[in-house]
């Protein structure tokens, strides 16, 4: 199966989009509700400390791994 990392803020419906086409998905949010994980093989959280701004270096770091 094809991989596929998404990432935004709220990825639920790249997540969703990418399942739907095959792609075995990784998805990058500050989110993580219900519906983007049930589309994902795994969810990573990008948030600042609880907030919905987006922490740059814990982003590039679940990126490289």
């Amino acid at each position: 199966m094809k991989k596929l990392a998404v990432a935004a803020v709220s990825a639920r419906l790249l997540a969703e989009a990418a399942a739907r086409e095959g792609f075995e998905v990784t998805a990058l949010d500050v989110f993580g509700d219900v519906d983007t994980r049930r589309a994902s093989r795994q969810w990573l959280p990008i948030d600042a400390d609880g907030s919905v701004h987006v922490d740059g270096a814990k982003f590039m770091s679940w990126l490289r791994e």
